[in-house]
């Protein structure tokens, strides 16, 4: 992964992103799907996703158009995503010098990226929603503010999923390390 995305506060996220304690059960959660599926509708996009940036990977909550549901996070757009809280459009990536030679754009042919960032409570950049698409485009502002809009809808239901899943870790508290550990995600 380029140094120059490995910020300062990278633990600090990384810390406030572990204490949500996801589990795989987030992983294709339906409500996550139908909008992503809502977003590749909108957007006219064969690839949309939710994913949440880990030290290492990434773990998509949900995507369509890809049957990816991990990838590590130096293959990830994701990374660039969090690095600011505004989005990230690269309109055509075979022009983008950050991009021309990245693995994601070399292997599965990917000409645009839109994402915005997952932006908890206290301010975090836990992930991204992204778009993507393998034809370059423009994105107008009004679609900008739609794609933020679809971020915040994803991080209030990656939220949700944080407090069933410890609502649930608690009630099963004296089961919880032996029977979930390997349900933990690797981050």
């Amino acid at each position: 992964m380029p140094n120059h995305l490995l910020t300062n506060d990278d633990a600090t996220r990384y810390a406030a992103l572990m204490s949500h304690r996801f589990t795989r059960a987030i992983i294709g959660d339906a409500r996550s799907v139908e909008l992503v599926e809502e977003a590749a509708r909108r957007f006219a996009v064969p690839v949309a996703s939710i994913g949440l940036v880990g030290r290492t990977k990434v773990h998509f909550v949900a995507e369509i158009g890809t049957s990816l549901h991990v990838l590590p996070r130096a293959q990830s757009f994701s990374t660039y995503a969090i690095a600011g809280s505004a989005p990230l459009v690269v309109e055509d990536t075979s022009l983008d010098p950050r991009f021309v030679a990245h693995p994601s754009v070399v292997a599965r042919q990917i000409r645009f990226f839109a994402a915005a960032p997952l932006i908890d409570g206290k301010g975090f950049r836990l992930g991204a929603f992204c778009i993507i698409d393998r034809q370059p485009r423009r994105m107008a502002p009004a679609d900008i503010a739609l794609l933020v809009r679809f971020a915040g809808q994803a991080m209030a239901r990656v939220a949700l999923l944080s407090v069933v899943s410890d609502l649930s870790r608690r009630a099963t508290l004296p089961t919880w390390p032996s029977t979930t550990r390997r349900d933990v995600l690797d981050w």
